[in-house]
């Protein structure tokens, strides 16, 4: 027995049972169950942009950047605990892994390179990623090339 195509005028006494087969259009209302299980994929379109806010102040003071807190471990530790902190300087506290597109390192010769060029030599990463350019600590803002996001296959 299937639904009927007009609707009944008296409701019915008991709900009815969930359907087996899905529907072919989802719902517009979000579930109001979490899922236990992970996603597979990550999102095409995360929540949360991994870049420092450049306007960002804590406390409104003009020294206290994202890239003065991820300067060291106390600051991070002091800091990142923090709402908006944690919302405006995802980098410096270290919750994301992405490359800064817009951060450059300068090199021995004077040269400013994207971070992916430490990525291509072990030797300029441990020359490099434990140094503080242009304010930032390189390794915040060139986490993955500078492989402090986990295991890593660079040479």
């Amino acid at each position: 027995c299937g639904p009927s195509s007009m609707p009944s005028i008296v409701p019915s006494p008991a709900p009815s049972t969930p359907s087996l087969v899905p529907s072919t259009f989802p719902s517009s209302l979000p579930s109001l169950l979490l899922s236990s299980t992970p996603s597979v994929r990550p999102s095409s379109n995360p929540s949360q942009s991994c870049r420092d806010n450049p306007a960002f102040r804590r406390n409104n003071e003009v020294l206290k950047t994202c890239d003065w807190i991820g300067l060291t471990s106390a600051r991070r530790s002091n800091n990142c605990s923090i709402g908006n902190v944690i919302d405006n300087c995802p980098q410096a506290c270290r919750l994301c892994c992405d490359d800064d597109e817009d951060f450059r390192v300068e090199n021995d010769r004077g040269n400013l390179q994207q971070c992916k060029w430490l990525s291509r030599e072990k030797v300029r990463r441990d020359r490099y990623c434990g140094e503080t350019m242009f304010g930032a600590l390189v390794t915040n803002k060139c986490g993955k090339s500078c492989g402090r996001c986990g295991p890593s296959s660079m040479p």
